[in-house]
């Protein structure tokens, strides 16, 4: 619980990095032309390179003529090269230090949107597009077409303090000229970054291709690009082979011994028929910060992929609807990887086999912090988690709320979280956690809710998902990613329903009061019944949970989802089945107290001193 909320959507974000912000533009924006030593223009329409001057009445016709007339740019003589909207036959253009490009203007130079005026250079399935320099800037300008081995669109190399920003990065291709192993050719589909230090800002990266790895973006080496406020969708890897060797990854990011600064991004849809949908990095530790990382997929790591002793921080992320064709639908960290992962939701990322949320295998740990697992699945097993071959698990003030196993490790520390079905540590829950609403994506708590003030500040990890404190003067935080508002206080419900249904198959988020609409745990209606409810029904099902029931409650079990009366019910053909045998020992199945009523169950796996 916090004492202070802002407005829901608030952001305060500090970057220390070597390129100045001030030279950065808002989409649309002109930029402060005082500040440049010389001024150049060109005109897809009215420029020529044989009778033009380069001026506003008499622009030039080319990027690479104009950058041929620029022969004494420096620290203290800025250039900047004015492009009209229009399309630009671009080949290899290499830039030079200390010219910014600005696109996007109309044919007067009077006005600049680059959105209605595009400003498009066109590598045409040729060659590259643009090799970067040192100190440049490129703002407001769509870069397609390019077709090269290393950064289809652009190529920066050894490049200090460069920015891209205000672009749109679409339809380039990095392919194999020659199959050498040791050229790692064809990557970085979009963009290609190796020991450069670039600012990418405001910019989408889209539909790009690399027959290897890095769809969208690869980056190699130190120093490292930051990203901020960009977009990377669509893109994807082809399958390749060299020697025996499947080369693909990262179908919208490739970090090779490289560690970006990754900042309030999307990484949407992009694919790779191997490792990391969204981004795989290799002896790699990017920074992932309010980032959406969705609809990803690939053969491991649907959303992201760690291999060989990376070190990620991710925070403050969601990890959405990802798809693994084997193991990790979320996440997979592999090799002595460690990842940290705090103030994060996982929300319906699916394996068909293995780590629904995340899978980590051969001597990783990877530690959950204020994390939400929500309807995360896998077809074989850790819906949850999944931690194998001498890797660990951490998990500390969290939600773990999935189909199938919550978790699935030989070695794990659970601590204030809330699991379902219950799992043994110091401070945890197996009670529904009351989402405000699940099915529309809000997983806020609601008032009432167990895991609000259920948790110890951990320090370092002070504020929650959307930047919210979680500090009070209770000293208490909430278990989760979102931190509720101060002053919540359970809920007096006056309507009380005649029965609640539970179905096993049910989705997240119904409220109870029908078939269609059951609750998917029986310990949550038991929760809700509280308020004068004394009735619930349950469907057909294993039902992984421990039972403490209210006072004069009725539990009836047997039915296949469809009576409308218990008179309806076959219970040998729709046994409804409380397992505790995964849970914390000693168990008991149910816990009774006066006027309960429990029939037609199945109790299975109950261990105790006192009734099993």
């Amino acid at each position: 619980m916090r004492s202070i909320r802002l407005a829901r959507g608030t952001r305060v974000l500090v970057l220390t990095i070597g390129v100045s912000l001030h030279s950065i533009s808002a989409m649309g924006d002109t930029p402060d032309l005082a500040s440049y030593s010389s001024i150049h223009h060109i005109s897809a329409t009215r420029g020529s390179d044989d009778n033009g001057d380069g001026s506003i009445a008499s622009p030039w016709a080319s990027l690479r003529y104009t950058l041929s007339q620029i022969k004494d740019a420096t620290e203290s003589k800025v250039y900047a090269i004015l492009i009209a909207s229009g399309t630009y036959r671009t080949q290899n253009v290499s830039m030079k230090p200390y010219v910014h490009l600005y696109g996007g203007y109309d044919e007067t130079f009077e006005t600049r949107n680059p959105e209605l005026e595009p400003t498009i250079l066109d590598g045409r399935d040729q060659s590259g597009v643009i090799d970067g320099a040192s100190h440049s800037i490129l703002d407001g300008l769509t870069i397609t077409r390019g077709r090269t081995r290393y950064g289809g669109g652009l190529c920066f190399y050894e490049v200090e303090s460069a920015t891209l920003s205000n672009c749109r990065i679409v339809d380039n291709y990095a392919y194999y000229s020659n199959l050498t192993l040791d050229s790692q050719r064809g990557i970085g589909g979009g963009l290609y970054c190796e020991d450069s230090s670039l600012m990418i800002v405001d910019c989408l990266i889209a539909n790009n291709d690399a027959i290897d790895s890095g769809g969208g973006i690869c980056c190699v080496g130190s120093p490292a690009p930051t990203l901020l406020r960009c977009t990377i969708s669509n893109n994807l890897n082809h399958q390749s082979h060299y020697a025996g060797i499947i080369l693909s990854r990262g179908g919208g990011i490739y970090c090779f011994r490289c560690s970006p600064s990754i900042l309030q991004c999307t990484l949407h849809g992009n694919s790779t028929p191997q490792s990391g949908g969204g981004l795989f990095g290799y002896e790699s530790s990017p920074l992932i910060e309010d980032c959406t990382i969705s609809a990803n997929e690939a053969q491991n790591g649907g959303g992201m992929a760690f291999n060989a002793e990376c070190t990620p921080a991710i925070s403050k992320s969601r990890i959405l609807r990802n798809k693994a064709s084997t193991n990790g639908g979320g996440l997979l960290t592999y090799r002595s990887s460690a990842p940290v992962i705090s103030n994060c939701l996982f929300e319906g990322n699916a394996a068909m086999k293995d780590g629904g949320a995340s899978y980590s295998e051969s001597e990783c740990t990877s530690t959950f912090i204020h994390c939400d697992l929500i309807q995360n699945e896998a077809l074989g097993e850790g819906g949850g988690l999944l931690s194998i071959r001498t890797s660990n698990l951490v998990i500390k003030n969290s939600i773990l709320w999935n189909r199938g196993d919550e978790i699935v490790s030989d070695s794990v520390s659970v601590s204030g979280s809330c699991v379902q079905g219950g799992w043994p540590g110091d401070g945890n829950v197996s009670v529904y956690p009351k989402f405000a609403d699940p099915e529309g994506g809000d997983f806020h708590l609601q008032n009432g809710s167990v895991c609000i003030d259920s948790a110890t500040v951990i320090p370092g990890y002070e504020e929650d998902i959307e930047g919210f404190s979680r500090l009070n003067e209770k000293g208490r935080a909430d278990m989760g990613a979102y931190e509720s508002p101060d002053g919540f206080s359970p809920e007096v419900n006056s309507f009380n329903p005649a029965r609640f249904y539970v179905s096993a198959d049910a989705d997240l988020g119904g409220d109870g009061l029908a078939w269609e609409t059951a609750y998917r745990s029986v310990d949550q209606a038991i929760l809700e019944s509280s308020s004068g409810t004394h009735e619930i029904w349950v469907s057909s099902g294993t039902y992984e949970e421990s039972l403490s029931l209210e006072s004069n409650l009725k539990i009836l079990g047997g039915f296949s989802g469809a009576e409308n009366s218990p008179e309806e019910r076959s219970p040998e053909s729709s046994p409804s089945v409380i397992d505790v045998s995964g849970l914390e020992r000693p168990c008991r199945g149910a816990i009774l107290r006066s006027g309960d009523l429990v029939d037609r169950f199945h109790f299975t796996g109950g261990e105790t001193d006192r009734g099993g």
